[in-house]
């Protein structure tokens, strides 16, 4: 995987952009190795942060995705006050390349949105992706998990250096956390807790088991015996309650129709009285429907006088509203007058107010053009200020602004003069002087450190020298004692040899003791026949105790004389390998030796300037260059300011121009119109006159008509009158008002009408319900074939029944329930013997794992699997050292103490990682952080790293060593790498920069140097 370019929007505080860093063109695109610098907080990190966002939304030092409700509880990596942030990385694996872009902006009420993620190939064609689907694919296309990714691609060396010098414990919790490989502690200690549960839930169901109680054959026949004997008598008494049910229910009926019959009649008594009493509204309704020949005229007449009356109150009205429109009408005109502080009348009303808007609104356009032309002014100033780095503490107005530049001006001015720069010089010749100046020092910082290292390789070659030496008397020494002890070897194993056959002999002799004993002098041996036997008196036989002593003694010589041949071997063939060793290293320096001579040689040919010599002038003559390259730099920087401080003094002469027309012209406006809307004021204005005098005509309008109606109401009510009145004698009334107190409303007509049928209604409801109450009496009265038992005998007899039946519903009950418990509890016994036998098989599974990687907390697993990775990141680093240094390698540590180094140059001695220097701590934590990004990467080409932290504490002379290191691994793996430091000495050294600078309000400018 190689990155080809970043591109970034509002991301921490790089504010801005979009801002771009291409590996493919510029600086970079020839650079093997550039550096990441800037002051602290600049936002050096913000660079690996755009990469790791864009591709797998995530940053390394939040530890989880990224959302909006995690940028608005964290409150970082999107730039205070913007309102959109974007991240995109381009990057190219198998000649194919992608570009993937995360972004996230705010809604039109300032919440964020939720984000959004795509990937592009290389002719611009989106992927078909759901957002949540892109890191997937990109850990895909790369081949690289997001963990695998950061440490494969993202170094950081200072992790590597408290490694090397971590105790055990603290070594492996280290481990864990650079290489991801804190599971095994996890499974390790889940096997544990896994069988402590298991083993737990073994002995609950083993215990539960135990409690168990079932019924017995006998006892489960006697109850059933009980149960069957119950549910008989229970059918009998049954029957016995639903035929006293149903006496009882016929007396019931009986006693509830003569109740009801009692209480009609008693209805009966009390409508009769409530009909009395309804008489006097009957003779009203009567009256009433008497009247209806001349209720229509009489409605007519009423109408008229209602209208009579009404119509004067509305004229009463129409008055008021009248001149109240006319105190609004002159209240409008006197507003209009004040407004525009002219005499305004009814007819000039209009033409007056809109004069007056026209001049307030060609004052107002007035004003905005001279703000916008004094924004486009300080716009101008503030990109000047802020390209060329130039700060004003009093820029509150034009005039302090101008008197600032001014001493500044001045200040440039003797800054070109301590330079000896004239002011008219060309900055283009002055930037080639620089270059010139900085080729130099580099030369003079080559020469000195390549005099130093080939200082280094000749004491390293004198002490070769005395290794080798020293290993050619060791071997001589050794050559004649080891065939001394294979001599002295040979000779105690031919005895071992004749020891063990006088032990087989003897062994023999002792079997045939008892047979020799029992030999007679003259009498034939059942073994050789001889008659004669000279050694049944006269020889000793040789005892095993004795040679088997003899045996054990010859053992413990030849194994301590074996060992000790062991040992000579081995140190002769360590003194051998050590020479080997050591012809291969002084070999190596000669011609490195023979190298850096001629690296030396091409230095020295490249340099134009003064002779010197590592000896003598060099360092002075490299202070020179340097002092001379501040002085240049300075100057030229001056040059380009002052060109920029004129043109801002001017700019501020023209702000000052700009600003004094718009206090003239603001007092001119404030004069004739002090207020912020003139339009809506006078709008109110008129809206109110054109309100009042719509109302005015309006009010006339209608005093004129109601003045008609009134004349036509007062004859319509005197025409109805005269048609009434011949006929008040026939129905015996003397007044109109009189015959009018007769007539009912329509709510009391309806009133006394409902009631009358509802009396109607209840007289037919209560002698239908007497009439069916009397059948029903008569007929259960037949139905009762105990007319002598009272209903009180028979609910008593049915409650002793009742009671009876609960007795024997709970013995059925109780019954029912211990047989319905033991054959839940015999089903229970068999599932937990099923279940035990079953976690029993479970259990001896986990209890393996349980004794092979578990326990409480996890640590047995774990540091086998920390041991197991630890010796496979000791080869990739040794392999990787090979390259670096031929010096060192690294060797597993001892028990519990620290990693150990094997130094080549001191004869291969053991030396602990605590007793080597800065640059040498330095060169093995990088091999092992280079190590740990080859297993996460594996078989996955990275050609593209970041290397963070690890160099603020490192020396000059330090400094030299590890950047001349990282120099030759990107010359021999041909990958970009990208070194993020503050260190000056750094910068310095590494020409190609990606510069971050902070400015006065905590953001930072991004740009690329070389």
């Amino acid at each position: 995987m190689r990155i080809i370019e970043l591109s970034f929007t509002n991301i921490n505080n790089l504010k801005g952009g979009p801002h771009r860093i291409s590996f493919e063109e510029g600086h970079l695109s020839t650079a093997g190795i550039f550096a990441i610098v800037g002051p602290t907080g600049s936002g050096k990190s913000t660079i690996l942060d755009v990469i790791t966002l864009a591709l797998f939304n995530q940053i390394p030092r939040f530890g989880k995705s990224i959302s909006k409700s995690e940028l608005t509880s964290l409150g970082s990596v999107i730039t205070h006050h913007t309102d959109q942030a974007s991240a995109s990385i381009t990057y190219e694996v198998n000649n194919a390349r992608y570009t993937s872009t995360w972004s996230i902006a705010k809604n039109r009420n300032g919440k964020l949105k939720d984000y959004e993620m795509t990937i592009a190939n290389g002719i611009g064609e989106y992927l078909d992706l759901k957002k949540s689907e892109v890191p997937g694919k990109n850990e895909q296309l790369i081949g690289l998990k997001y963990e695998q990714f950061l440490k494969s691609i993202i170094l950081s060396q200072g992790e590597f250096s408290r490694f090397l010098k971590a105790k055990k414990n603290e070594r492996g919790e280290l481990l864990e956390n650079l290489t991801g490989t804190s599971i095994y502690r996890k499974l390790g200690k889940a096997a544990y807790e896994k069988c402590k549960v298991l083993e737990g839930e073994l002995k609950q169901k083993s215990d539960t088991l135990t409690l168990v109680s079932l019924l017995s054959d006998e006892e489960i026949t006697q109850i059933t015996l009980e149960l069957s004997t119950a549910e008989k008598q229970k059918v009998e008494l049954d029957n016995s309650i639903e035929q006293l049910r149903g006496l009882s229910q016929i007396k019931l009926e009986i006693q509830k129709a003569q109740e009801g019959i009692q209480v009609k009649v008693n209805e009966e008594k009390q409508l009769e009285t409530e009909l009395q009493r309804f008489e006097p509204e009957l003779n009203k309704l009567a009256i009433h429907e008497r009247l209806n020949p001349i209720r229509e005229p009489l409605t007519l007449y009423k109408s008229a006088q209602h209208n009579v009356q009404e119509t004067s109150k509305n004229l009463e009205r129409y008055n008021i509203a009248l001149t109240k429109a006319n105190e609004q009408f002159s209240a409008a005109i006197q507003q209009m007058s004040a407004l525009t502080q002219q005499s305004v009348t009814a007819e000039t009303f209009n033409p007056v107010m809109l004069a007056f808007e026209k001049n307030v609104s060609k004052l107002d356009e007035e004003l905005k053009y001279l703000i916008s032309k004094g924004q486009d002014i300080r716009k101008d100033i503030d990109s000047k200020l802020l390209s060329y780095r130039i700060t004003l503490q009093n820029a509150v107005s034009p005039t302090k602004a101008t008197e600032e530049l001014h001493s500044k001006r001045n200040l440039l001015l003797n800054q070109l003069s301590t330079a000896s720069i004239a002011i008219d010089s060309d900055p283009t010749l002055l930037s080639e002087s620089i270059q010139l100046i900085r080729v130099a020092i580099d030369i003079l910082r080559q020469y000195i450190s390549l005099s130093d290292q080939v200082s280094k390789l000749k004491e390293d070659q004198g002490i070769l020298n005395r290794q080798l030496t020293d290993a050619e008397h060791e071997v001589k020494r050794l050559n004649p004692l080891i065939e001394k002890s294979k001599q002295l070897i040979s000779t105690l194993q031919d005895n071992e040899s004749n020891l063990l056959k006088r032990k087989d002999d003897a062994l023999k002799i002792a079997s045939l003791e008892e047979q020799r004993a029992q030999l007679v002098s003259g009498e034939p041996c059942p073994l050789c026949g001889s008659a004669e036997h000279p050694y049944s008196e006269h020889l000793e036989a040789a005892t095993v105790d004795k040679i088997l002593l003899e045996i054990e003694s010859n053992k413990a010589k030849l194994s301590q004389e074996t060992s000790e041949c062991a040992q000579l071997n081995d140190a002769f063939i360590k003194a051998n390998n050590t020479i080997v060793i050591t012809k291969g290293q002084l070999a190596k320096v000669l011609e490195e030796q023979t190298r850096l001579n001629g690296l030396l040689a091409d230095v020295t040919s490249s340099w134009t300037g003064k002779p010197f010599n590592a000896q003598s002038n060099s360092l002075e003559l490299q202070q020179h260059y340097t002092q001379q390259l501040k002085q240049e730099e300075v100057a030229l920087l001056a040059l380009q300011q002052l060109k920029v401080v004129d043109q801002l003094i001017h700019s501020y002469d023209q702000l000052g121009i700009v600003s004094g027309d718009y206090k003239s012209k603001q007092q001119e406006r404030t004069q004739i119109y002090p207020g912020k809307d003139p339009t809506a004021e006078s709008n109110a204005i008129q809206n109110a006159f054109q309100a009042a005098k719509t109302s005015k005509d309006e009010n006339q309008k209608a005093i004129e008509m109601e003045s008609q109606d009134l004349v036509r109401a007062k004859q319509m009510a005197e025409e109805a009158g005269q048609a009434i009145k011949p006929k008040l004698v026939e129905l015996g009334f003397t007044a109109i008002d009189e015959l009018q107190a007769q007539i009912l409303t329509p709510i009391q007509y309806q009133t006394i009408t409902n009631n009358k049928e509802a009396f109607a209604r209840r007289q037919t409801s209560i002698a239908t319900e007497l009439q069916g109450l009397r059948h029903i009496l008569e007929v259960n009265t037949t139905l009762d074939k105990h007319p002598e038992t009272t209903l009180l005998d028979i609910n008593t007899e049915l409650l002793q029944k009742k009671q009876q039946l609960d007795v024997l519903g709970n013995t059925i009950g109780s019954n029912t329930e211990k047989l319905k418990q033991d054959k839940a509890q015999r089903e229970n016994q068999s599932e937990l013997r099923n279940q035990i036998t079953a976690l029993q098989k479970e259990l001896e599974k986990w209890s393996l794992l349980k004794l092979f990687i578990g326990d409480a907390t996890g640590n047995s697993f774990a540091n086998f699997a920390q041991g197991l990775t630890l010796q496979n990141l000791i080869v990739y680093t040794n392999k990787r050292l090979e390259h670096l240094t031929d010096r060192f390698l690294i060797d597993k540590p001892k028990g519990d103490g620290l990693l150990q180094v094997v130094d080549k140059y001191q004869g291969n001695i053991l030396r602990s990682v605590s007793t080597l220097s800065g640059g040498e701590t330095f060169l093995l934590s990088l091999a092992l952080a280079l190590s740990l990004s080859d297993m996460a990467s594996k078989n996955v080409s990275l050609e593209s790293l970041f290397i963070d932290e690890g160099f603020g504490t490192l020396d000059q002379e330090t400094l030299d060593v590890a950047l001349d290191t990282l120099e030759k691994l990107q010359s021999e793996s041909q990958k970009t790498v990208g070194v993020i430091s503050h260190v000056e000495a750094l910068k310095e050294r590494i020409n190609v920069q990606i510069k971050l600078e902070k400015n006065a309000q905590g953001y930072s400018t991004l740009s690329i140097v070389g």
